[in-house]
């Protein structure tokens, strides 16, 4: 009989921890969502609008813009001499059918790959 009082003390002890934790993370969740602002949606030109031109190109940004974007969204990277190069991939197999990453080349060896075709 005393095993089972113990047993049930402890469920019901083991319970009452697991309302309060879920409270506790109900509440915590709750007022994280009403605390959002949820305002005007914005309308961002990946890669400078990478489907209307080039992707990472001034006519790709142009573009983004004249389409009504609100922002535009570009990557960078920094060249073997430290100068920073607006590209998406760290590489540059991809748009520039080249090996190797943008941080192996200088700037004026980068500028002789065409990668905004």
């Amino acid at each position: 009989m005393r095993t089972s009082s113990k047993h049930w003390i402890s469920i019901i002890t083991m319970a009452a921890s697991a309302a309060i934790v879920l409270l506790i993370l109900n509440s915590c969740t709750t007022v994280a969502i009403k605390e959002v602002d949820m305002g005007k949606t914005k309308a961002v030109a990946h890669r400078g609008g990478a489907l209307l031109a080039p992707e990472n190109t001034l006519e790709a940004f142009q573009a983004g813009i004249a389409s009504g974007a609100d922002q535009l969204e570009l990557d960078i990277h920094l060249s073997k001499d430290d100068v920073i190069i607006v590209m998406h991939d760290p590489t540059l197999q991809r748009t520039a059918n080249q090996s190797g990453a943008i941080r192996d080349y200088t700037a004026a060896e980068l500028k002789q790959f065409n990668a905004a075709s």
